[in-house]
């Protein structure tokens, strides 16, 4: 999808100032100087060879111009040699740590590299030196956007929008963050303003052609839509999203003839387009107009049960809306946002439900799942799934939940205890047996943990975990045949790295290096970021033999 996004470093090459870190005096300045000019001026021309030529010069000639370095990262930037410009970057922030640009330019580059963390922690960087600048909040909403976390992208948005109110890209950005927090209302008034600056934008136009029809306003959406498509006749999201309008409207012929420009612009669109037709249109003639907050909640659920899940958001927010105290609403609203990957929305949206009602014990245990295995916050984890317990005494999921996050901090007795209670309560659960079985294993209790995996391979034997884990398990009773068995029972259900690597530390054991070559060779092929972990291991056993 497009973004509003431009290179801070390009806004900002026509003014600097010609000074080194440390400002010493330099007797060759005045030729320094030029050289650094006539460098700008290739950038601003794209004579990105010439350019880092100039500032290639400066730095022989004066080390420390931190000028030089930032410029000649943008000009790298630009011919995609982004290891390179790093690196620029990473020198001129070594030689000045206040250099705000620098810090923009290369989140710019960590960006472009899809390593948001890093972007983010760059813009962040940038703020704290540079309160004021719209463009850097603007960015860093982006990127927490990207990673799913949209009410810290609204809050930058926000921030940006303060701070300049006639700068466009952030109405239009945080109308996009909105629209996927279901805020159907709050988007349109965002893309609204947006539009109102630069009316040009076909897809923004066709943007909030969709709200509107998330909303029901079905006559608005296709107003906007026709006006997309007058900006931009090969925008094939304006087609799709007419097509269902028109269609919800009754006018299934002119809905079908857009859904066929869609296809002929995107020919990939016919899985989705198909979805539509059988899934989402018939719930909308189901139920085509809800009133009630009950009403939006069973459409709702019903868009979420065909994993239509952003349409479904859309119903359940409108439903907690018009019901503060809907319980239901706010849960589906957390669910969707967890399928969606929008994790910190749905943390919200679970907190509001036990907020409506504290008795909501499967919000607890979702929440509670979600800080686990979603964003590692164990110690929050297990808060949660104790009011859960407390709610719900026999509730399974929630013991089982509980011991894997004490599990995870080490409480390894803790985690056994959580573990009994699940399989006392349920002796059938799987999960309750492989984690138990997880945690004597990382205890060194391998015969009791043999005895709880090899119950979970009996009670789910097409589980390549359960295989891989027993694998472990047998390795480190030594039966090496074994656990080569278990590893390719487990790699034959689940195609993997992993299951390649643990076999071939087996193979390494048992002195077949020539068989662990191979397989080190296929995993690293597979997952070459396992490097590390598997040079550590493969020196454990040379050293141990």
């Amino acid at each position: 999808m497009f973004r509003c996004f431009t290179l801070l470093g390009l806004l900002l090459v026509t003014s600097f100032s010609i000074v080194s870190a440390d400002d010493t005096p330099n007797p060759d300045q005045s030729s320094i100087d030029r050289l650094l000019r006539r460098g700008v001026s290739r950038l601003s021309r794209s004579d990105f060879e010439g350019a880092i030529a100039d500032f290639d010069e400066v730095i022989a000639r004066d080390p420390k111009s931190t000028d030089a370095y930032n410029r000649r990262g943008i000009a790298f930037h630009h011919q995609k040699r982004f290891d390179d410009a790093i690196a620029s970057y990473n020198k001129a922030i070594e030689i000045d740590p206040g250099n705000a640009e620098a810090y923009a330019n290369r989140g710019n580059a960590y960006f472009v590299l899809q390593d948001y963390s890093a972007a983010i922690a760059n813009y962040s960087k940038n703020i704290e030196l540079s309160p004021g600048n719209p463009v850097a909040f603007n960015r860093r909403g982006i990127g927490y956007e990207t990673q799913g976390s949209l009410n810290a992208a609204d809050a930058d948005y926000s921030q940006a929008i303060t701070l300049d109110p006639l700068f466009v890209e952030p109405y239009f950005n945080r109308g996009d963050a909105r629209r996927k927090l279901g805020m159907s209302t709050a988007a349109i008034a965002d893309y609204t303003r947006g539009l109102e600056l630069d009316s040009s934008r076909a897809y923004y136009f066709a943007s909030r052609g969709f709200a509107k029809w998330l909303i029901d306003d079905l006559e608005g959406a296709v107003s906007d839509l026709n006006q997309a498509l007058q900006l931009d006749p090969k925008l094939a999201f304006a087609y799709e999203n007419r097509g269902v309008a028109l269609t919800r409207l009754g006018k299934t012929e002119a809905g079908q003839q857009d859904w066929n420009e869609s296809l002929k612009l995107v020919p990939t669109n016919q899985a989705y387009l198909q979805l539509l037709k059988e899934k989402l249109l018939p719930i909308y003639q189901k139920y085509p107009a809800p009133q009630t907050s009950v009403e939006f909640v069973m459409r709702g659920s019903v868009l979420f049960a065909d994993g239509l899940y952003q349409q479904a958001v859309a119903d359940f927010r409108r439903a907690a809306e018009l019901d503060e105290f809907n319980a239901d609403a706010f849960y589906d609203l957390g669910l969707s946002f967890d399928k969606l990957n929008y994790f910190d929305a749905a943390v919200e949206a679970y907190k509001k439900c036990v907020e409506a009602d504290d008795r909501y014990f499967n919000a607890y245990q979702q929440l509670g799942e979600l800080y686990r295995f979603r964003l590692n916050q164990f110690e929050e984890a297990i808060k949660c799934q104790d009011k859960a317990i407390e709610v719900k005494p026999d509730l399974v999921s929630a013991w089982a939940s509980r011991g894997a996050a004490k599990k995870s901090l080490e409480d390894f007795p803790g985690a056994i205890t959580d573990f009994d209670k699940t399989l006392e309560l349920d002796p059938t659960y799987f999960f309750g047996w492989w984690n138990r079985a997880e945690t004597y294993y990382k205890m060194g209790s391998y015969d009791k943990a043999l005895a709880d995996v090899t119950k979970s391979a009996e009670l789910d034997p097409n589980s390549a975990s359960a295989l891989q884990l027993r694998g472990n398990v047998k390795r480190a009773k030594k039966d090496y045949q074994g656990a080569i068995a278990d590893f390719t029972d487990s790699e034959k259900l689940a195609p993997g790295a992993y299951p390649l690597m643990y076999r071939g530390f087996a193979y390494l054991e048992m002195g077949n290096a020539a068989a662990a070559q191979k397989d080190f060779d296929a995993a690293l092929k597979l997952l070459p970021s396992l490097k590390p972990e598997m040079d550590q291991e493969i020196a454990k056993i040379k050293s141990s033999n």
